[in-house]
Formats: structure tokens, sequence, C-alpha cells
């Protein structure tokens, strides 16, 4: 394989750009050539041109945006990073120089020429870290200019004007009082999307507040904005009282459909509200300018449907029983308030208010611990199966070449020694079924035990589990966990 090291400076870009892209089809070799690739480039200054297609910023004021490469093979975009004090002398640099500030060079769709260094963070994921913009080669790029005919479109549709912006913002709450009970809501089959926004109301589906009832429908490919489209005008107003499209993140050319006129067409005209959680938050459609409401995620759409059904509740209870206690005693005249001791009920009310959301947050907390302990039980028990697979693979080699060796010789002398042909023949078949039973270790690796071995505690299965070495042995140590 060529590294980075062996090549000139001014190639190293597209060869990174294009070991980058290996790493996406090879994930087994990614440590070795990110830490070549950071050897090699984490001195040297590169140029690179292309075209925005996303752009974020984290709470620690670092800007992250998806470029585009001209004149590269990447069909994907690359990540790039300019960080919060690259951020602060960009802007100096572009304000003493009476240029456009960076607010309005980084704009989705524009074709920028940026320098900077190429470095590997500590997931393994290749990004661009920004040091200079250059501004006089900033122009509208092919997305720029696509943007600005949906955004025509969607104004002779009569779309409001506020999320025609080119940085559109994102709904925090369902407009308007119409209260929601029955939701359908279109997702893929087996998408995370859908499991995530029905976990967010899993306390409206329990008390029977909401009835959800799902549709499944492409999400991407080729006919998938028509597919949406019919099923979306398959829905009535006897059927729901609003319409959720979902699905999780992806690439920009996954969400092509949801820029179709077709698509965006039926949403603008459907009877009934359609709210949309379509990926991230850099996943800017046509469709989320068009919908009644849009929302960054699925979770944050089921968090926002949870909120209308209860401030929908908190409001017909107001209406039915008049206002709290507490809200009648303070629209009283002082001469007619409670006494002391009933100053008393209040405060110890509100101490038990205070309790009750400490209690709410406390038990957020401990369901977040416990979901993080989880989830790196989860990774380390995939790096234990992958682990001893491959110590099996590796001996199942290394004993199958090992009976291999006497095949080939018996096999030799059956052929060179009529005298001795028939025993050696009958040596090479016997040896050569060895061999292939054991170069087939790792298939019966992965079979499921019939008898699974029993452990006395989580410490002896892992001390099991990392010392692995049979075919036999992994599959009963494995079968404990799905059994």
């Amino acid at each position: 394989m060529t590294t980075a090291a062996n090549i000139a400076p001014e190639a190293r870009l597209p060869h990174f750009l294009s070991a980058a892209t290996e790493l996406d089809a090879a994930p087994l070799h990614i440590d070795e050539i990110s830490a070549e690739a950071t050897r090699s480039l984490k001195d040297a200054r590169s140029c690179l041109r292309g075209e925005i297609r996303s752009i974020s910023e984290d709470s620690y004021k670092n800007l992250y945006a998806e470029l585009m490469p001209i004149g590269t093979s990447r069909s994907e975009p690359l990540s790039i990073r300019i960080a919060r004090r690259n951020r602060d002398q960009l802007e100096t640099v572009l304000s003493g120089s009476n240029m456009p500030d960076l607010e309005e060079l980084l704009v989705c769709g524009r074709c920028v020429t940026v320098a900077g260094v190429l470095a590997v963070n500590t997931r393994h994921n290749a990004y661009f870290d920004v040091h200079g913009i250059s501004s006089h080669s900033a122009y509208p790029g092919p997305a720029l200019r696509a943007l600005k005919g949906h955004i025509e479109f969607l104004r002779e549709h009569g779309v409001d004007e506020r999320r025609l912006s080119t940085r559109f913002e994102y709904d925090k709450q369902m407009p308007g009082d119409t209260p929601i009970r029955n939701v359908t809501i279109l997702a893929a089959r087996d998408s995370h999307a859908y499991d995530d926004f029905a976990h967010s109301i899993a306390h409206l589906l329990r008390t029977r507040r909401v009835v959800l009832t799902r549709r499944t429908v492409r999400m991407e490919g080729d006919g998938a904005a028509e597919e949406i489209s019919a099923a979306l005008a398959a829905i009535t107003a006897d059927d729901a009282d609003a319409v959720v499209v979902v699905r999780g993140g992806g690439g920009t050319n996954a969400f092509r459909p949801f820029d179709d006129p077709i698509l965006v067409e039926e949403v603008i005209h459907h009877p009934l509200p359609v709210v949309t959680g379509l990926g991230h938050a850099r996943n800017v459609t046509s469709t989320d300018r068009a919908a009644f409401a849009a929302f960054s995620t699925p979770t944050a759409v089921g968090e926002a449907l949870r909120r209308a059904v209860y401030g929908a509740e908190k409001r017909e209870r107001v209406v039915r029983y008049g206002p709290p206690r507490a809200a009648r005693d303070d629209a009283r005249p002082k001469s007619f308030r409670s006494g002391p001791a009933e100053q008393e009920a209040a405060r110890v009310r509100q101490l038990n208010s205070d309790m009750m959301a400490q209690n709410d947050r406390l038990r957020l907390e401990k369901r977040t611990a416990e979901n993080d302990v989880a989830s790196v039980q989860a990774r380390y028990r995939h790096v234990l199966h992958t682990m001893g697979l491959r110590r099996i693979r590796t001996l199942s080699r290394i004993r199958g070449w090992a009976w291999a060796a006497p095949a080939l010789v018996a096999t030799g002398i059956a052929l060179g020694v009529p005298e001795a042909a028939g025993a050696a023949a009958i040596t090479a078949v016997c040896c050569a079924l060895v061999a292939v039973f054991l170069w087939r270790g790792p298939l019966r690796a992965v079979r499921p035990a019939r008898r699974p071995e029993t452990f006395a505690s989580h410490e002896q299965w892992e001390a099991a589990a990392m010392e692995v070495s049979t075919p036999r042995r992994f599959r009963r140590v494995w079968s404990v966990l799905t059994d």
C-alpha cells in the first residue's frame, strides 16, 4: 500500500481524500492509516476548494461544516472545522480588510477556498482544520443555486416568508392550540427514527393520550418522493389529527426526495398539519420549509408533541375548574388573603413541588448514566467478540495448513510410488478432510450452541471470553448472552 509519507506535499490532499474513502470501506485498517496520515500531514498546510453543504456550531463556539471538494473523486462531503481561536482571527482579518464577514462567506451552497491542515479526530474521522478563507474566490455553487430555485417554488405556493431564509430555524414547539389525539407517522421499515419518536412519547402512548398509526414507506432512492406523496394523499381528516414524517440521518444525496416538487406540493396543500423530523439539524430540505412544523430530529418532534398534549390538558383544566389555588390567592386583595397557616401550607406545597422536580431531574440523570453504561458495555462486548473471532480464524488457518501439508505429501507419494498408492491416498483424503474441518472453524464458531456454558459471575465469563480459542468453546461462551 502506498503511504502518505511517500507522496509529494502538493499531491497529499487528493491522496488523503482517497484514503479517507478507503477508510469508509475498510474500517479494520483505520488505526494504521489514520496514524500514518496524521504524522505525515499534521504540519503540512494545504488548500481545499469546494462547496459548503451544511453548517453547525457547538457549545464551544467552534464552527463545523461539510465541504464537497471540487476536482476529486469523493461522492460525500469532507468535514471541516473552524476552531474558536481561528474563528476570532478570521473575523478580525475580514473586518479589517473591508471584506464580507465570516457569516456571509459561510452559506450553504457557496463555493469557497479554505486553507489549513488535514487531521484525524479521536474517532478516527478525517476532517480539515481551517486556518484561512479566501473571500475573493467565493461564488454561489450548484447547491446554493438549487436552494434559491426551491425557495422561489415555495414562495410561489404561498409559504411563509420566515421559512424561506437561507439560515433556516427549526420550530421549538407545536404552533397553535389544536388538540392532537390521533397521529399517523410515515417512516421507513426498521427505522431507528421511528423508535426514537415512539420512545419520546412512550408515556402518551401508555396512557392512551395519543393513538399512533404507522405507515411504512421508502425514504430514499428513486421513486421515494412519489411513494411518500401517495401515502400522504391517502390520509384524510377522518384518519388522524396530524401527520408526522421522520427519517434518520444520512448523506446529502439521501435527502433528495424531500426536495422533489411533487412531495413539496402535496405537503403544502395537505388538509392535515404535516410535521417533519428529518435527519439532523444540518439536513434542511424543502419539505421542512413547507411543513406545518419542522424539527431538527425525530426525538425533538416527540418532545414537542408531548409538551403540546400536556399544555392542552392544562388549559382544559383551567377552563373547567378555574385557575390553581395559588393563582386565585395572588389575585385576591391583600385584606382577603390567607393567614399564616395558609401561607405555611403554601410554602410546604412549594417545597414538595421543588422536591418532585429535583427527583425528576435525578431520575433523568440516572437513566442517562444507565444508557451510557449500557453503551460502553455493548462496545466492550463487541470488541471481545471480534478479538475472539480473529483468534479462532488465525488458529484455524494455522491448524488447517498443518493438516494440509501431510495431505499434499501423501498425495505426492500416491502419485509417485505405486506400491503405496492405496495407503497414501487414504491418508491424503483423511488429512484433507481434517484440514477442511479446521479451516471452517470461524463458521462453526458462530453457530448456536446446544448447551451453553454456565458461569458463576460476569468476571468469570469475561475471562473465558478473552481466552477462548476453539469454535466450540466460543459458541458455548457467547450463547450465554443470546439465551
